[in-house]
């Protein structure tokens, strides 16, 4: 009986998993598309920057019937000037106007931080500062210990205050990496640059647009949006991960527009979606029993093929080299060396840089001469590569003094960067000074 039970039990189990990996390929399909961040600890704010959010349109289409959605919660008027195609949606889109059946190559949504806008408790406030902290989770102190060594703890706070800014701002436009949504960037990339003088106007991230097309759906309507709205400002380009194939895109629609960037910047850009999807793939597999018994790579690789598919991009859009070899605009590069989802060796040859690292080298924490972050220049000599030792993908997120130094340095040589002025405390006579502590 008891062989009977188990031969049934075994029998069962096998047709329960015939029945998952029939379906397993759609499963798999959701999951990359609904895939979270590879960073933790950074939160989606859509509904306390709602105010943050607008959208513009190049074009009306063939419905142009517009549809207005009743609310008791009406928006209040765009405090900035008005413009044709401008228009303010939440994303729920209450009490706002928004043409139907949009084509989505003619219309962009993004978030413009030149103002924080934060909605709590309904009450809208200004944020005049921000604030954003990092803990290596990796660090352990005790390690340390007996070899009498002092510990390379990578923890920070970042302090973000937001000077008044100029008519003539640098306008950054920020695309996110995949799976992370446009609020995601708010700290501490939106923050950081607004903290410089610029105007950031952060787009929606490659999994959150729709239909998802790997951040390339809006770049002629950001590019039309730029020509026609910003025209004699300086056009600052930056991509996160994926979000490079969008900030590449752009340029070359500027280009086209006979108007050129003054600095594109690409932070851990991916090289190949299909390749970093089967490199996370080998990952999830080594670390997990049900991808290794219920998900072949072939089933995974289906997959992939589907939403590329579903996509209607053509593969060769996804591949970094060729953007980059067409890319006119004197760039910033950095890669982590510890980054899996972004091949080092494969990026450096894209570059053509030498198989060793040759250039300056920079030593962010003093008292460790093992951390190196070396800056080399790239053919056009307005261009820098930057290699960081040790960074992953989620490192090179975050903004860590390794990689926000030297950018800010090379940034400042491509536009006027304004910085908001240090606190001012009122003097004190020794007696004041004794009452205050």
């Amino acid at each position: 009986m008891e062989q009977k039970l188990g031969w049934q039990a075994r029998f069962l189990f096998a047709v329960i998993a015939a029945i998952s990996v029939s379906g397993c390929t759609a499963m798999i399909e959701k999951q990359i598309l609904n895939t979270a961040p590879v960073i933790t600890g950074v939160g989606d704010l859509k509904a306390e920057y709602a105010k943050n959010r607008f959208s513009y349109c190049t074009q009306k289409v063939a419905d142009t019937q517009q549809l207005r959605l009743q609310s008791s919660d009406r928006e209040p008027a765009d405090p900035r000037p008005e413009s044709a195609g401008l228009k303010n949606t939440r994303s729920e889109h209450t009490g706002n106007e928004h043409t139907r059946n949009e084509n989505p190559q003619h219309c962009v949504t993004y978030y413009d931080f030149a103002e924080f806008l934060l909605e709590l408790d309904g009450e809208i406030k200004s944020i005049p500062k921000g604030s954003f902290e990092f803990t290596d989770a990796n660090y352990r102190e005790e390690n340390y210990r007996e070899e009498n060594t002092e510990a390379l703890n990578f923890k920070e706070r970042m302090e973000f205050r937001f000077p008044d800014l100029s008519g003539n701002a640098p306008l950054v436009i920020v695309a996110p990496g995949y799976g992370l949504s446009a609020t995601h960037m708010i700290l501490p990339w939106a923050s950081w640059f607004r903290s410089m003088g610029m105007h950031p106007i952060v787009l929606l991230g490659p999994t959150e647009a729709k239909p998802m097309q790997f951040g390339l759906n809006h770049t002629q309507a950001v590019a039309t949006m730029l020509t026609e709205q910003y025209p004699n400002r300086d056009i600052v380009l930056f991509g996160f991960s994926m979000g490079a194939l969008g900030a590449l895109a752009i340029e070359a629609e500027l280009l086209e527009k006979g108007m050129r960037p003054q600095a594109l910047m690409l932070v851990a850009p991916m090289n190949n979606f299909r390749e970093q999807a089967l490199s996370a793939y080998h990952t999830m597999r080594a670390n997990d029993w049900k991808v290794r018994w219920f998900v072949p790579e072939s089933r995974f690789s289906k997959a992939v093929d589907r939403i590329i598919l579903a996509s209607n991009i053509h593969e060769e859009e996804l591949l970094l080299k060729p953007k980059l070899i067409n890319a006119r605009t004197p760039m910033f590069v950095a890669a982590g060396e510890g980054d899996s989802l972004v091949k080092y060796g494969e990026l450096r040859d894209i570059l053509n840089l030498p198989g060793e690292q040759g250039g300056e080298a920079y030593q962010p924490y003093p008292g460790h001469p093992e951390f190196n972050v070396v800056i080399e220049p790239l053919a056009n000599d307005e261009s820098q590569f930057v290699s960081i030792p040790r960074f992953n993908h989620a490192a090179m997120f975050f903004l860590l003094r390794p990689l926000r130094t030297p950018l800010q340095e090379w940034l400042g040589t491509r536009v006027e960067l304004t910085l908001a002025p240090e606190t001012e405390y009122p003097e004190h006579n020794e007696e004041q000074a004794e009452t205050l502590e």
